[in-house]
């Protein structure tokens, strides 16, 4: 007797097995007391609308071949463009970030009103700043 669903085992055990990378995201906290816009440079796009005073999970560490690495942050008539701190934010301490299913991991940051991104803790609270913290925008834009 065959099994009801091979393929879907198969795939399963790949995904689980197969050391897959990780998903690796920020949880940006929006300090700025406006609303703002988290875009990435690249591709896949995303945009991420956060209202003052809330967090939502964003994407800026996706990097692909061919398009060019970094994030925004829109917050009024200016951005703040982020073009080589997706590299050295993925680079921080293993403590900074917070664990969760098959591997995955998220690290907690807050925007603040000049474009600055401070490091939170694993939960999101505030925490002393390692080195090269805060980090400030590569760019900034009035629109």
């Amino acid at each position: 007797m065959r099994a009801p669903f091979p393929p879907l085992a198969a795939l399963a055990a790949c995904v689980l097995l197969s050391g897959c990378s990780p998903l690796v995201d920020a949880e940006v906290h929006n300090a700025t007391g406006r609303p703002i816009i988290v875009t990435n440079l690249g591709q896949p796009a995303f945009h991420a609308s956060i209202p003052p005073g809330g967090s939502a999970p964003v994407d800026i560490f996706v990097m692909r071949a061919g398009y060019p690495a970094g994030f925004s942050v829109a917050s009024g008539s200016r951005v703040w463009i982020y073009r080589t701190r997706s590299t050295f934010l993925a680079s921080v301490s293993r403590q900074y970030w917070k664990h969760g299913p098959l591997e995955s991991q998220r690290l907690h940051v807050s925007v603040d009103s000049r474009g600055r991104i401070y490091l939170l803790s694993s939960s999101g609270a505030p925490v002393s700043q390692p080195a090269g913290f805060p980090v400030h925008p590569d760019e900034q834009k009035k629109t």
